[in-house]
């Protein structure tokens, strides 16, 4: 799944990588015991770049799944990101 997620970031597949984090949610929500990986956090080493999607995002371009990854993992109100982001980020429903 993990290497998945780096290529989805690498792509910029934006849909992609939100079905691979509600489905890991899906999966934590119906096991008592999670061990499936935590998405956002997962670190590997993809096409020689070392680190996380947020990584791979950057060293690719993908100005999008970038503030993805910032927006998903930040502890901020997401009224504190650029109404750029936001608006951009609209159309994938997505909720704290």
């Amino acid at each position: 799944m993990g290497h998945a997620f780096l290529e989805f970031c690498r792509e910029g597949d934006l849909d992609a990588i939100i079905h691979l984090i509600k489905d890991a949610e899906l999966n934590d929500a119906e096991e008592e015991e999670s061990d499936s990986v935590d998405i956002l956090r997962y670190q590997g080493t993809f096409e020689g770049v070392e680190g996380s999607g947020l990584h791979v995002a950057i060293r690719y371009n993908q100005e999008e799944v970038a503030w993805l990854m910032l927006l998903l993992a930040s502890t901020l109100d997401w009224a504190q990101f650029p109404p750029q982001v936001m608006q951009a980020m609209k159309p994938l429903n997505l909720s704290k």
